[in-house]
């Protein structure tokens, strides 16, 4: 209750475009009569409906698709990228395994391998120029303040966030098939960009181990097969002690 109450504690609604009578003017009404007793929501973040193949989603109808059936098929980072790719935050979407599978492998995977082989100097066989480059960069600071609004309290938006990886992954996948970049440059971004995307692709459990220096985002895949190990360093990667 301490930190029901705290004055640095925001209270945000998530609901169902259905329910923003509720929520958002009879309970609210409610919560405004106990005059201060209790925390009033700083925000509301509504969505319309999600579809299933252009068709409205029912149990009783057998039109549905159990997020234990996905994982049988797709890895865990493919789905969530498509369910933001596709939230229906200011109108209805539509779910598909068809357009799951096209936009996570052009969007997300293809060009996050290529970019994950490039730093990790795994596409030559030397690895000369690997180590990640120190200075301050621009890119870097866009990237990180796109991330910061799409996660912002006043404008959340996990579509929009998406998006931001998308764009950045193409930009830098892009570097890495022109062959003008040196790999440290283009590490540093990508390692700073794998930073910002966890909140989506959680590849990891737990936020301290993505802020460690030595972390190193794992290769990802479409399908739910075993992950590459990420035990070894970054460090360890890029000076060929795994090539």
């Amino acid at each position: 209750m301490a930190v029901w109450r705290s004055a640095d504690t925001d209270l945000v609604y998530f609901l169902g475009l259905d329910n923003v009578y509720f929520w958002g003017v009879s309970h609210l009404g409610l919560l405004l009569a106990h005059d201060g007793l209790y925390m009033l929501p700083r925000n509301f973040f509504s969505n319309h409906f999600y579809e299933l193949d252009d068709e409205k989603i029912s149990t009783s109808r057998g039109h549905v698709v159990l997020m234990e059936d996905l994982l049988k098929i797709y890895s865990p980072e493919a789905i969530r990228f498509y369910l933001c790719w596709t939230s229906p935050e200011t109108t209805e979407r539509s779910f598909s395994t068809e357009a799951l599978e096209t936009v996570t492998s052009q969007h997300l995977v293809d060009p996050w391998n290529q970019v994950w082989k490039f730093v990790m100097g795994l596409d030559q066989d030397d690895s000369t120029d690997t180590t990640p480059d120190k200075k301050p960069n621009p890119d870097i600071e866009l990237m990180k303040a796109e991330m910061d609004e799409c996660l912002s309290m006043e404008f959340f938006s996990t579509s929009a966030a998406v998006r931001v990886i998308a764009k950045h992954l193409d930009r830098l996948a892009g570097y890495v098939r022109s062959g003008n970049w040196v790999r440290g440059e283009v590490q540093a971004q990508f390692l700073e960009l794998a930073r910002l995307a966890d909140p989506v692709l959680k590849q990891e459990a737990d936020v301290a181990d993505v802020l460690h220096p030595d972390w190193c985002p794992r290769m990802l895949r479409l399908t739910a097969h075993p992950p590459v190990d990420a035990s070894a360093s970054v460090s360890e990667l890029v000076s060929g002690a795994m090539l």
